[in-house]
């Protein structure tokens, strides 16, 4: 009973699963971040590399006054951070963007729970009311913010987003309430000296801090001067050194404007140390000494800031030279000191030119490189097109180089070359694509529709055989009076080439191999009869049959094998009767009798028969043919037989005759030996 129930209660699991929604887990707030999703929850939350999840979107319907949830976007966790990680879309619902995703939600519940937010700020918990409007939550948010409690304020702008998406208040405050909180967070743990952690904070705030990113930026600088382990890793997070720099030398320009001067020359020293590049090193350089620069200038210490001027331009620091000009220029000066100004700022003016043709040839031999090697690229891997297009930029930028040129000739050769080999492969697939399907036709005894396949495939390709072998095929197998038809119709459709190329191919495959298959393919044809062509491959054709079936007979005739030899030479008299061939013909019948007699020991009528050869025109032949008869008896130990047609033979006496019956007597001897010692052995 107890069993029933466990298999009934599981069935009806499987049966009404469906009906219920499926449980998902771990919650996590996203930002877009270019082409994938940064989610607001890492490794310290229990995320693993792989792990899925939904995004997904939540919508209020205020006719009915409730919320639905719906998945739009499945993802995949692709990269893991100690606080955030980064996902990829792997498949949209049908109807959803981007635009629609509000928060993430994972699969499962994740191995560890996400760790306790770290309490920031002063004031009470968050309160929802039933009822209040966007605007009460907007307030509440702002609020929020202004005692420094971000978690708080994110929860009242993410109350006002779920009841209008677009509400442009709670849109422009969200970020900067995420990326505060952000530093909030990192700020603890830089505290506590958790630089991961505190550095992926200041990450995540950058990244989503607009106008105030450079409050990251600082951040994350004083990161690096601990941790320069975590500067090398900056890429890791998709963001790079250069933007974090560029942020900071952004609001180094307005600390300078707002003569903030301090605090500039203390972050410039602090920025020094990760300078990219020896521009802003100058800038970084003259930041650090500003407020001493300052104190000159107020204090009309004309003389060392003009030595201070000459001094940045022997070391090429433009910009500070430039930066104590201009400053000089707005004071009240002598006219000899203004003239000394005058002439470096000259100076300046033909530095900043030659620097400027420097900066360009440097610019442009790097580019050529970099066309270069992208050309190189492009041609390894057969885009002609766009390698020829990288050279014919480095022309430009070096037109007196002739060696691009000479490259881009090269190149179009292969083009033309690969365009060749191309569109010969296209060919052939599409030649081989048409022979399968005429062979099918073929296989159906449908000729004609095999044989419009064959010459579609042979147009493509007229050079190659095997639509010509096909061609050949049909003509083979049907009859002449199809083959007739066919024909002519090959005719009518009046091919370029084809009569040469169809003799040429059977010239090659049937003449030299004395193939009969191609006598009787040609012996169809009649329209084409009148070709020099065809009149010679035929008058070839026979000639070598003939010749063929001649010597077959001939080496049957050498056996003593007269029935054979007599269809050989009949075979041979088809390709041409000759008096050669009938003498042949006339002979093997005489002997063919003369056999049968021996066989049936008829003594009186093969007595007849071998007498009446002394009337006969073709005596010595039929001698011949007698005495390769007895050769065989004699091989097959009939020694008798064999004697009594070379005695016969003998009673002619024509020399060569008597030569060969010596030949054999000597034959004789040697074969009874053998036959003696078979004997011997056997018994």
């Amino acid at each position: 009973m107890r069993a029933f129930t466990i298999i009934t209660t599981a069935v009806l699991i499987l049966l009404f699963k469906p009906l219920f929604p499926e449980e998902l887990g771990t919650e996590a707030r996203i930002e877009k971040q270019g082409d994938i999703w940064r989610l607001e929850i890492g490794a310290s939350s229990g995320v693993t590399l792989g792990v899925e999840g939904y995004l997904m979107k939540k919508t209020y319907s205020a006719k009915d006054k409730t919320w639905t949830h719906e998945k739009i976007a499945r993802f995949k966790v692709s990269k893991v951070f100690h606080r955030f990680c980064f996902a990829r879309v792997v498949q949209w619902m049908e109807g959803f963007s981007d635009k629609d995703a509000s928060w993430a939600q994972f699969i499962k519940h994740l191995a560890s729970p996400e760790e306790s937010k770290k309490k920031t700020g002063e004031g009470p918990e968050l309160v929802i009311e039933v009822g209040k409007t966007s605007r009460w939550y907007l307030e509440k948010g702002e609020e929020a913010e202004n005692r420094l409690r971000y978690d708080l304020a994110i929860e009242y702008y993410e109350k006002v987003l779920e009841k209008d998406p677009d509400d442009p208040g709670a849109r422009l405050r969200m970020p900067r309430a995420r990326g505060k909180y952000y530093i909030q967070q990192g700020d603890l743990d830089y505290k506590n000296q958790e630089d991961l952690s505190a550095y992926e904070y200041y990450i995540h705030a950058f990244l989503i801090l607009k106008e105030d990113d450079y409050i990251a930026a600082e951040k994350i600088l004083d990161v690096w001067e601990n941790n320069e382990n975590l500067y090398k890793k900056t890429r890791e997070y998709e963001v790079s050194p250069t933007q974090i720099m560029g942020s900071l030398t952004n609001y180094c320009n307005k600390l300078l404007e707002e003569n903030h001067l301090e605090k500039l020359s203390i972050l410039a020293q602090k920025m020094k140390r990760f300078a990219e590049n020896q521009e802003m090193k100058n800038k970084l350089d003259t930041w650090i000494i500003v407020k001493d620069i300052q104190n000159d200038l107020d204090n009309s210490n004309f003389e060392k800031l003009l030595t201070s001027i000459q001094q940045s331009l022997d070391e090429n620091n433009l910009y500070k030279a430039s930066y104590i000009i201009e400053k000089m220029e707005r004071l009240d000066m002598d006219d000899e000191t203004r003239k000394q100004l005058t002439d470096l700022k000259e100076k300046l003016g033909s530095k900043k030119a030659q620097i400027k043709v420097q900066r360009e040839v440097k610019l442009r031999k790097e580019r050529i490189r970099e066309l270069k090697k992208e050309a190189e690229d492009f041609a390894a891997l057969g885009k002609y097109d766009e390698a020829i297009n990288r050279y014919i930029e480095i022309s430009k930028l070096a037109p007196d180089n002739s060696e691009y040129i000479d490259k881009r000739r090269e190149l179009l050769s292969k083009k033309f070359e690969s365009e060749k080999k191309q569109k010969e492969i296209e060919a052939q697939v599409k030649r081989d694509e048409l022979i399968f399907h005429a062979e099918d036709y073929y296989k159906k005894d449908l000729f004609q529709d095999a044989l419009d396949k064959y010459v579609e495939a042979y147009k493509i390709l007229p050079e190659e055989g095997k639509a010509l072998a096909g061609i050949v095929k049909v003509l083979e197998t049907c009859s002449p009076g199809e083959a007739k038809f066919i024909t002519a119709d090959l005719l009518e459709r009046k091919l370029n080439r084809f009569i040469k190329d169809f003799l040429n191919y059977i010239s090659r495959e049937y003449l030299q191999s004395n193939d009969e298959k191609g006598w009787e393919i040609l012996s169809k044809i009649t329209f084409i009869t009148n070709n020099n062509q065809y009149n010679e491959l035929m008058r070839q054709m026979q000639s070598n049959l003939y010749t063929k079936y001649l010597k077959s007979g001939d080496d049957q005739f050498k056996i003593a094998d007269f029935d054979n030899a007599e269809a050989l030479y009949k075979k041979a008299q088809s390709f041409g009767d000759t008096a050669e061939i009938s003498t042949h013909l006339k002979v093997c019948s005489k002997l063919k009798h003369i056999k049968e007699l021996m066989g049936r020991k008829d003594t009186q009528k093969l007595n007849m028969a071998i007498n009446s050869i002394s009337v006969l025109q073709e005596k010595r032949e039929i001698l011949v043919g007698l005495l390769n008869l007895s050769e065989r008896y004699m091989e097959n130990f009939d020694f008798k037989k064999a004697k009594f047609l070379y005695k016969r033979a003998a009673q002619f006496k024509i020399s060569d005759i008597k030569e060969r019956i010596k030949t054999l007597k000597e034959k004789e001897k040697e074969l009874k030996k053998k036959a003696k010692e078979m004997k011997k052995k056997k018994s």
